[in-house]
């Protein structure tokens, strides 16, 4: 039987994320809508580090996490980049036309891959990537990515993206838009943290002694959702609703945007590819990508 489209519900387990929605909500509150430019953000990063390995998965060995992972991080991405319809245009639709305009004013302008080798998650100890799929493979399980967007508000922000199992001590999901700093205590930071369903907003205040000493705080307001992100998306499904549904063309925009990458790591089949500890620390070349811009990498 030939479904119609209609009858098909195309779920995404990011968008099932309480906190992915929120995201969104950067754009309705005046001040942080104001400032998300290119004259107040000075990076921006997404981080999605795992303590899982590949452990078995047959469909990982011809995808790989490039692949696997960034149409999930797209969606965030698109989220925090969007120009924002008027409030009274708030509708699914209007939204992700927003999120891919967004997607293809972005590049991606510097890449790296790597394996996980063998380490230690915690005490255990977890074998390497080619130990465990085999050694002719050359499927990354980590990727670090550098993307500029063309469009006007944040032209020449760097955008950081980040993926790869066993590349932490903890799984960590997060959203971070560093701002220039405009006191001696450096850069603050707004953190969407998906892990642990809350937001860092940072402020800068003066000391109750004396003088005019300053003080870095940061405010965190907790959001646990009232279901299951994945029980919320059947939910919908059932009823219909296609608010965390993705769409056709997003997927189309995404895959623009990554296909240059993906086929120029399929035709390379002579580099090494860089191998990294299994929870330790990253590849030395993510280090350097960052670290070349004078950044580092908003992990732990």
């Amino acid at each position: 039987m030939k479904l119609k489209s209609k009858q098909i519900y195309p779920g995404d387990h990011a968008l099932a994320k309480g906190i992915t929605r929120q995201l969104f909500t950067l754009h309705l509150n005046p001040f942080l809508r104001a400032t998300l430019n290119r004259d107040w953000v000075s990076s921006i990063q997404i981080i999605y580090a795992e303590t899982v390995g590949f452990e078995g998965r047959e469909y990982f060995l011809n995808t790989g996490s490039f692949q696997d992972m960034m149409p999930h991080i797209a969606q965030w991405l698109s989220l925090v980049l969007l120009d924002a319809p008027s409030p009274n245009n708030l509708t699914k639709e209007t939204i992700t036309e927003r999120q891919v305009e967004a997607l293809l004013q972005c590049e991606i302008v510097s890449a790296i891959r790597a394996q996980y080798s063998r380490g230690f998650i915690g005490v255990q100890g977890v074998p390497g990537f080619l130990e465990e799929a085999g050694y002719q493979y050359r499927t990354e399980t980590f990727f670090a990515v550098k993307v500029l967007s063309n469009a006007e508000k944040l032209f020449g922000v760097p955008i950081y993206l980040l993926s790869g199992k066993r590349a932490s001590q903890q799984k960590q999901t997060k959203v971070v838009i560093e701002y220039y700093p405009l006191s001696p205590l450096g850069s603050t930071k707004i953190v969407f943290d998906v892990v642990k369903n809350k937001v860092e907003i940072p402020f800068i205040l003066k000391t109750p002694d004396a003088g005019f000493e300053l003080e870095s705080l940061s405010k965190d307001i907790d959001l646990e959702p009232s279901i299951d992100g994945h029980t919320r998306l059947l939910l919908d499904a059932m009823r219909g609703d296609l608010s965390l549904a993705s769409s056709p063309d997003f997927g189309v925009a995404t895959w623009q945007l990554i296909t240059p990458i993906v086929e120029a790591w399929k035709q390379d089949t002579f580099t090494p590819i860089p191998q990294y500890e299994a929870g330790g620390q990253l590849p030395v070349e993510a280090h350097l990508m960052i670290q070349n811009d004078h950044r580092e990498w908003a992990l732990g």
